[in-house]
């Protein structure tokens, strides 16, 4: 529909109609003004279905105001660390026409407008959870500053333009503002030695971020099919963070290791602004060879009886039967052998 007030028809109600519909939309609030000029657009449906003859014109002007704005599009970023900056683009195309407003709403609430005409052009509406950088907001763009977890929401941008199409198109998207973790994933649960056969059980933790950060297992690698994994429901703490946990259950085979190792890495990741991981190698447990060992005998030197063919003295080595006490019996102590052997050597000497 055109909305612009220069329609004419050869009927005068129908000319009356589309101009005072026109007066009355600039006179009140442009939500009531969509809604009398849809109502407006339909009698002319119904007008022009009964006498074709009269609405050439109509159909004109139909088509040439349904291209005055088009192309309305709101870029926002995935996602936001909390105390940061966050941007919010609204994209839109005129057709020539002029601007008379860009209103910015949360949940449907204003907090910021961009009038051109108007001196100052910028005005603001105080928003819990929401600062808007004046110097840094214009026509197209408002940036929000130290951004918080409330600040998460609904965001949507209204384009008007101005006289005299009035037409209006608004659009929306989500912000959500995140808060990441401090540190890396943390991995326990596991040995640094496996045998063949063994189950390796370990388990990965990202500490303290909102919303929960999504863990994932790798092996060398490659990430782990989900049939191995075990995982656990985040809760919020009271403080409102979540600490995600995922289990990792393994049957250890030959095939794993790659040089005698087996690379486990663990990854947290947070849309687009977060991502650490850690690692660790463990290797495979070689078989342990046993060996058996016999204590040896303890041999001592005795005194041996003389032969009669040989009548003298001769030093026979042979094991001691008395382990306990070697100073008793016919065994010889160690300190008397070194006294008793120059003499019995001298002995045996003069016999020969």
């Amino acid at each position: 529909i055109t909305r612009s007030g220069n329609f004419e028809a050869n009927d005068s109600v129908f000319e009356i109609l589309s101009r005072k519909s026109v007066a009355f939309y600039v006179k009140v609030d442009r939500v009531f003004v969509n809604i009398v000029f849809e109502t407006l657009e339909l009698s002319l449906r119904m007008f022009c279905w009964n006498q074709p003859s009269n609405c050439g014109i109509f159909w004109i002007l139909m088509i040439n105001g349904s291209l005055a704005l088009r192309d309305v599009k709101l870029t926002i970023p995935a996602a936001v660390e909390r105390g940061k900056q966050a941007k919010l683009h609204c994209n839109y195309d005129m057709e020539g026409e002029p601007l008379y407003a860009v209103k910015w709403y949360k949940s449907d609430r204003e907090f910021f407008r961009y009038t051109p005409l108007d001196s100052p052009p910028y005005k603001q509406f105080v928003t819990p959870y929401v600062n808007v950088v004046r110097n840094l907001s214009n026509g197209s763009f408002v940036v929000l500053d130290n951004v918080a977890i409330e600040t998460s929401g609904k965001y949507s941008c209204e384009i008007s333009a101005d006289a005299p199409s009035f037409f209006t198109i608004d659009a929306f998207g989500l912000l959500q503002v995140v808060e990441v973790p401090k540190e890396g994933p943390i991995i326990k649960g596991l040995k640094s030695r496996y045998r063949l056969n063994d189950t390796l059980k370990a388990e990965c933790t990202s500490i303290k971020s909102h919303p929960a950060a999504n863990l994932t297992w790798f092996v060398n690698d490659f990430q782990v099919d989900p049939v191995h994994l075990r995982r656990n429901r985040a809760h919020p703490s009271p403080d409102g963070f979540y600490s995600p946990r995922l289990g990792l259950r393994l049957l250890i085979t030959k095939q794993l290791f790659v040089n005698g190792r087996l690379r486990i890495r663990c990854l947290a990741s947070m849309h687009d602004i977060y991502t650490k991981s850690s690692e660790v190698s463990v290797e495979i447990e070689k078989p342990k060879y046993r060996y058996k060992t016999t204590p040896m005998p303890i041999f001592q030197w005795e005194d041996a009886q003389p032969a009669e063919r040989y009548p003298h003295t001769t030093l026979v080595f042979a094991p001691s039967t008395n382990n306990n006490d070697p100073d008793t019996g016919s065994s010889l102590h160690p300190k008397l052998l070194l006294v008793y052997f120059p003499m019995l050597l001298a002995i045996s000497c003069v016999f020969r």
